[in-house]
């Protein structure tokens, strides 16, 4: 059973990586390309409002929510 918590803040993560912005943008986004390098999403749809969740070492869930993002923009960048 999964239960949904609603938290005050959001937690934001921010990190920097050494590739170009589309490679990242598709590991970020593609459900391929995520179960490949991070974890096993049964479903993912990389827009807005859409809910997900992945266990972590089967010993977590972890429950997600898109709020916002920017395709293809690079922090500092126009």
């Amino acid at each position: 059973m999964t239960t949904k918590h609603d938290l005050a803040e959001a937690v934001v993560i921010e990190r920097t990586f050494n590739a170009p912005v589309g490679r990242v943008w598709k590991a970020l986004t593609d459900v391929e390309e995520m179960r490949q390098w991070y974890f096993n999403l049964k479903q993912f749809k990389a827009e807005v409002g859409f809910e997900f969740e992945f266990v972590v070492e089967q010993t977590a869930i972890i429950g997600s929510e898109l709020k916002q993002f920017l395709e293809g923009k690079q922090k500092g960048k126009s």
